[in-house]
């Protein structure tokens, strides 16, 4: 159950600020993961320090250019949707020409090894077998479990482009706006659609666009089960400097055909009284992540890539960041920046408020000739076992680059991080202890993920809404956990039940050292 009633308690806590001193309502945990991505699960603490854990990194590309469409470029825009034991990347790709932009689909059985079916639908120059899916589209396809199987896969998208218009990433302009695609047929190229699908191959669009204004990249889609509606994340830009930013709109369960809700905005009439055209969407939805004043001059959220993650009030997203050379929404330039785009964490406990608190590089950028030495993008958050797989591309050029000299062999790879993983309450080899809020829980027993070093433990003490120690979950009689698992459960003296108090208001206490404690769970 999502905890939406108390981020106003939250929101003091994490201040530092009280209610009369005492903590109004108890977190109500039922038997939801809880992930330590704040300081929500924590009252007090000694020795403790919130870190983000960067993935592993393995060397490899998973997508090679092998086709006579990809010979240009594949990637830069790609997404990897797990479909029951199905792995789908849908990704983009160029022949040498760059006046069409493919877009492809590859699948694999266990998201390492990937095959590009024959599919036979979109010719390439007499090529009949290719894995093209449509052409001048892109973005993230998602599974709408709600909708008729015809309508079981969605994307949005823009859908074809006007004759001589130039490609955002590659600077070359088409050539035609008629494709061997029936969706782009009558389709305006300035407007964003739905696109469905009944097996994620054949796709068709909708008659009429969700969005008069272009958006130049892809546009995440969540189910957010504690509003009861999808949550729908384009890019915009801001009216003022051009900055790129995301903005958020919402639509009930089955209305994702649905225009969205614009407000008219008077900075898109006052630019075209004078004559300036932007053909993107600005400030008519609310924009919910844009670069701040701790950021370098000049920076742009380019792509956002957001996920409701399973646990509760669990909102992530994998923003790429591009260190432009171009005038930033406070005014400030900087000619000097690389023009480089990297990746972020960036977390929400309502999909709303996001916060960047660590600035570092999920994925840092490649020495020369690594084939990511210049872009990084998103591709695709997927669970695979006790690991989740992050997929991205990564581009040699920088971005703003339109040198067809340079061998754009792109990297299409994973970054792996362990469940739960992004961020841990860390407690080092001198030891500590943290005290949670009060809270109530459902389930009969307490697990953690949680990792610790040959000399650490964790030891568990449950107290009462006073304070006071609970007869049978004392530190006293708390078994050690150590070891590294994502399963670790509690025990008092091999005891390991907890139902007798569920439902009571209660805190943990931990005493803790050399730990990296990842998320908690009730379990039933």
């Amino acid at each position: 159950m999502k905890l939406r009633k108390y981020l106003l308690a939250f929101s003091l806590a994490g201040l530092g600020l009280s209610l009369l001193g005492a903590q109004s309502e108890p977190l109500r945990l039922g038997v939801d993961k809880h992930l330590f991505l704040d300081r929500r699960l924590i009252e007090s603490s000694q020795g403790l320090r919130l870190v983000f854990n960067p993935p592993e990194q393995p060397r490899e590309n998973l997508i090679l250019k092998d086709r006579p469409w990809e010979q240009g470029r594949v990637g830069g825009y790609a997404h990897v949707l797990k479909d029951g034991e199905i792995y789908r990347m849908y990704y983009n790709s160029f022949d040498r020409s760059y006046q069409v932009r493919y877009l492809c689909l590859a699948v694999s059985s266990d998201g390492v090894r990937w095959i590009k079916p024959d599919l036979g639908l979109i010719e390439y120059q007499g090529i009949r077998q290719t894995n093209i899916v449509a052409i001048d589209a892109f973005g993230s396809p998602f599974i709408d479990p709600f909708d008729t199987p015809e309508k079981r896969y969605k994307l949005y998208s823009r859908v074809g482009r006007a004759p001589g218009e130039r490609d955002q990433i590659t600077g070359s302009r088409s050539t035609t706006s008629e494709v061997q695609w029936p969706a782009s047929k009558g389709a305006d190229p300035s407007a964003v659609y739905l696109l469905y699908s009944h097996d994620g191959v054949r796709w068709k669009r909708e008659s009429e666009p969700v969005m008069p204004y272009y958006v130049g990249a892809p546009t995440s889609v969540l189910w957010d089960e504690s509003i009861e509606r999808w949550t729908i994340y384009p890019r915009a830009y801001l009216p003022e400097s051009r900055v790129r930013v995301y903005s958020r709109t919402t639509a009930r369960k089955y209305k994702l055909a649905k225009r969205f809700d614009l407000e008219p905005s008077p900075h898109r009439e006052q630019m075209q009284e004078s004559g300036v055209s932007l053909g993107g969407l600005i400030d008519e939805l609310p924009v919910v992540l844009k670069p701040d004043k701790h950021d370098p001059d000049g920076m742009q959220v380019y792509t956002f890539y957001g996920y409701n993650y399973p646990a509760a009030d669990a909102y992530v997203a994998f923003p790429s960041m591009w260190y432009s050379r171009r005038p930033d929404d406070f005014g400030r330039e900087d000619p000097g920046a690389a023009d480089a785009l990297e990746i972020q964490f960036a977390h929400s406990r309502d999909g709303i408020q996001w916060q960047r608190p660590f600035r570092q590089p999920l994925v840092s950028l490649g020495t020369p000739g690594s084939g990511f030495e210049g872009q990084i993008y998103g591709a695709g958050l997927v669970e695979n076992g006790d690991q989740l797989f992050f997929y991205y591309n990564g581009l040699p050029s920088e971005h703003m680059s339109r040198d067809k000299s340079v061998d754009w062999t792109c990297i299409t790879a994973r970054a792996i991080f362990r469940l739960d993983g992004f961020v841990s309450a860390d407690i080092d080899y001198a030891g500590g202890e943290l005290t949670t809020p009060l809270l109530t829980f459902g389930g009969s027993k307490l697990r953690y993920n949680a990792k610790t070093g040959g000399g650490g433990y964790i030891r568990t003490e449950i107290l009462d809404e006073s304070g006071k120690p609970i007869s049978g979950f004392t530190l006293e009689e708390s078994d050690r956990l150590n070891g590294n698992s994502v399963r670790h459960v509690v025990s008092w003296k091999g005891k390991d039940e907890v139902g007798e108090i569920a439902g009571r208001k209660v805190k943990l206490r931990l005493v803790v050292r050399d730990v990296k404690l990842y998320s908690l769970q009730f379990i039933g």
